[in-house]
């Protein structure tokens, strides 16, 4: 009998490491063919498809140069860099999840750039050109983050503003960053769409595909700590901005279906520090700039230029 229940014990363990591993490998492993364009597959690029096409095109005609980093884990990292002139102001810009940056940032690029920003657009760990095999939900990419402010201070003076800019995924990365031990240079962030936490993305996917959400969760957390080595509960953008007290723009589209607009409304509820939220009522996932291309920019320079107005 005690034999039956020491096989029974190792076979649900098993059981239990095999859900895990298959929920890691599901949720967290890159897709690193992502190509320039292939967004447009998606439903919400429908009826922006010329637009964005129009950006991507102007874009390829600016000069750029490719860099590399070592992450704090010995992850080579790497970024496009679209220089602005001497002393100009550093904006680092990290796109979503298993994502293609310049999918993500094809209509704010030219925003940044008029406003006089030189670019660092970063591959996250395990996307494009960086190292990696795992996506962590912003948990190390934060981390990423300050790696590549480091590098921006090295390379551009250690006066240099930083404005950190991100989409989905890489929003929550950057409000997740905002509760680490930032250098004064970083003056503020821009969010775009970011979630609430990394449980409620997974829980909310889950579910949207059908998934028993709540009785599946544990096992994609133990197959993250077992096989990922992080843990989706150690940091949240939710706790992070409850913290922050540099200034943050927040923007999400109010037709999102990925993350949802309450999950905007959560993150600006919580900020304790300077804020500002922005509602694209046409907005689908990532693609508020496309739906109203007018509109975005002007709420982005203005905030920019709020900022450039408290400085001087």
């Amino acid at each position: 009998m005690l034999l039956f229940w020491i096989c029974a014990a190792v076979l649900l363990l098993a059981l239990l490491l095999a859900a895990g591993l298959y929920l890691f490998i599901y949720f967290n492993h890159p897709d690193k063919h992502k190509k320039i364009g292939d967004c447009l597959s998606g439903h919400q690029y429908k009826n922006y498809s010329e637009l964005f096409l129009s950006y991507i095109k102007q874009i390829k005609e600016w000069e750029h140069k490719r860099v590399y980093i070592r992450s704090f884990d010995g992850k080579k990292l790497s970024a496009r860099v679209y220089e602005n002139g001497p002393g100009a102001p550093v904006a680092i810009l990290m796109h979503g999840y298993r994502a293609e940056a310049m999918n993500d940032f094809a209509g704010i690029l030219p925003i940044i750039r008029k406003l006089g920003y030189t670019i660092v657009l970063i591959d996250e760990r395990a996307c494009g050109k960086s190292e990696g095999v795992t996506i962590t939900f912003g948990v190390k990419e934060r981390k990423d983050c300050v790696s590549w402010i480091r590098y921006v201070l090295k390379h551009y003076g250690p006066d240099t503003r930083i404005l950190l800019y991100g989409v989905s995924m890489g929003a929550a990365t950057v409000m997740m960053a905002s509760s680490l031990d930032l250098p004064r240079n970083v003056e503020a962030i821009i969010e775009d769409c970011g979630y609430t936490t990394p449980k409620d993305i997974i829980m909310k996917t889950a579910a949207d595909m059908g998934l028993p959400a709540k009785f599946l969760y544990p096992f994609a957390r133990i197959g993250a700590l077992l096989f990922g080595g992080f843990d989706v509960e150690s940091a949240s953008p939710l706790d992070s901005v409850a913290e922050a007290k540099i200034p943050i723009l927040f923007i999400h589209g109010y037709q999102d279906g990925f993350v949802p607009y309450s999950m905007g409304s959560m993150l600006y509820d919580a900020c304790s520090g300077p804020k500002r939220m922005e509602t694209f009522d046409r907005g689908e996932h990532a693609v508020s700039v496309l739906s109203d291309p007018w509109k975005y920019e002007s709420v982005v320079s203005s905030f920019i230029k709020g900022l450039q107005e408290e400085k001087a």
